[in-house]
């Protein structure tokens, strides 16, 4: 019964939590929380409980909804009570039943109080309001949640607890949302070295190594990453977690450590293969942190989903494609002309503006992102603007666009900041999460910018079409390398139309007229 019980991720939030709610990572009792229950209905909760584990395992989520309440009903002194009801609020809420997910929260912090299901529900309840989050007062409120599990459930009285662990490392993770840096690495340290080794110290160490990462101690954050895959698999580690730290470490070497040498980042070039397709017209690429990649060929004209190992996930046929995108919570989209098309579900979103007492649907998509809080930002090309709607599509703002502008691409950072390539103004600027905000980070000379794509330590690559060159610029516009128009391995680019780079650093450019995507490492 090792599972990791599966988790709701709201629509515009990034995924926050790798792992939620874990069958095994709650101690089952607590010096200030024991069963006095008769042997007889131990047996019986104990029965009940793990038919409702066996249904969820199964699938049957409903059934396992019903016998974790039977476990809570009839059994409310038993030790399992508070996990069974931390489990049937978490089933409601993936279900949608948010409404029923709170109430089962608020019977576990007031029926239950000092027990593990009840720390374990301000951790879920944080989780909710991160995920449904719509601005930074609501990671505020969530880290706020958060923090309260140290408070009220501490070291001394309950050694053991790991709630107070995964807390401070939700409290880290929302914090690096809000930029707060300094708060994000202090509650890492402290889920690491004040709390007892467990399945939440690897990720807490990897969130420590982004922070410096990002903040350029790069040498302390390798030592860390190292340890995180030395470690794999003490305590419980999610290989999740130890793939998370390989890519990364992948990452500093190739875009930190290299460059320390006199190297260069990309020492090789090879051609994307997939299996049973010759691409014709590659004019787009996106490309995920785990490595998942959005590929469109506007000749054949083909979609293509490839999970991190290169499997294809999805492959369909779709004319007026442009480019492709990935949501906060890894959702596929692809811009076709008049809507946002989701290939894993042939679902379409179209957008509308207001013009006088009518509306104007969008016809001339040419690229999209969503963000943290669920926002879409459309970029129109017979309009010439970046368009902000609302997560129900209602249309609030042209957040970027007008005289001497023609944006032509956008992008989001790892922290909801949107990003939008300019071609008239041969610059970038950078929006807030919330679409607000409006500061020029990069400018050059290009002949012909067509394409943007960021990393993970916050450098931009802008793609000149024309020069069929990738430039390099960090995240205060200073511009470190140039690639093209000869790539490393002596292929030479001829037509480039859109770029990529994934979590380990490599960079990906489609080339219609090679024709190849081409994969640079």
């Amino acid at each position: 019964m090792n599972q990791t019980l599966s988790r709701r991720i709201g629509p515009g939030l990034m995924v926050l939590f790798v792992s939620v709610l874990s069958a095994t990572s709650v101690p089952r009792a607590t010096a200030a929380f024991e069963s006095a229950a008769p042997p007889q209905s131990t047996e019986a909760a104990m029965r009940l409980f793990l038919d409702a584990e066996r249904a969820e395992e199964e699938g049957d989520l409903e059934a396992a909804l019903e016998r974790y309440e039977l476990v809570a009903q009839q059994f409310p002194d038993h030790e399992l009570a508070d996990d069974a009801l931390l489990r049937l609020a978490r089933g409601r809420w993936v279900m949608g039943d948010a409404m029923g997910a709170e109430e089962v929260i608020n019977r576990l912090k007031g029926s239950y109080q000092g027990s593990p299901g009840s720390a374990g529900a301000f951790v879920l309840e944080a989780e909710m309001t991160a995920s449904n989050a719509r601005g930074v007062h609501d990671l505020q409120d969530a880290r706020e949640t958060l923090e309260l599990v140290p408070t009220l459930y501490g070291r001394a009285e309950y050694p053991t607890m790991e709630w107070r662990a995964q807390a401070l490392l939700r409290s880290g993770e929302v914090s690096m949302l809000l930029g707060e840096v300094g708060k994000a690495a202090a509650a890492f340290l402290e889920a690491i070295e004040d709390e007892p080794a467990s399945a939440w110290t690897a990720e807490a160490r990897l969130g420590l190594s982004t922070v410096l990462l990002r903040s350029g101690d790069w040498v302390s954050a390798m030592e860390v990453l190292q340890r995180i895959i030395d470690e794999a698999g003490e305590a419980g580690t999610d290989l999740v977690v130890v793939e998370a730290a390989r890519r990364r470490l992948s990452l500093a070497h190739r875009l930190v450590l290299r460059p320390s040498l006199g190297q260069r980042p990309w020492a090789s070039t090879r051609r994307l293969q997939v299996s049973g397709t010759q691409f014709k017209d590659p004019v787009g690429v996106a490309a995920t942190e785990t490595g998942r990649l959005a590929l469109v060929d506007e000749g054949i004209p083909l979609v293509i989903i490839l999970g991190p190992t290169g499997a294809t996930e999805i492959k369909k046929t779709a004319k007026d494609v442009r480019h492709p995108f990935f949501t906060p919570d890894g959702s596929a989209c692809v811009a076709n002309k008049e809507s946002v098309w989701f290939p894993a579900t042939s679902l379409r979103e179209d957008f509308e503006v207001p013009d006088g007492d009518d509306v104007d649907l969008l016809e001339d998509l040419r690229s999209g992102t969503r963000g943290i809080f669920g926002d879409w930002l459309i970029l129109d090309g017979n309009k010439k603007q970046v368009l902000l709607f609302s997560a129900n599509m209602t249309y609030r703002d042209a957040v970027v666009g007008g005289d001497s502008s023609e944006p032509v691409d956008l992008e989001r950072d790892y922290l909801g900041r949107i990003y939008v390539l300019d071609r008239e103004a041969n610059n970038v600027v950078r929006l807030g999460p919330d679409g607000t905000g409006n500061v020029r980070v990069a400018s050059g000379n290009w002949r012909r910018p067509e394409a943007l794509a960021l990393d993970e330590l916050g450098n931009l690559y802008v793609l000149d079409r024309d020069a069929k060159m990738v430039r390099v610029y960090n995240s205060t516009g200073q511009q470190l390398w140039e690639i093209g128009p000869s790539l490393p391995g002596g292929i030479e680019l001829r037509s480039p139309r859109d770029i990529a780079v994934d979590g380990s650093g490599r960079l990906y450019i489609a080339d219609k007229d090679l024709p190849a995507v081409l994969i640079l490492e």
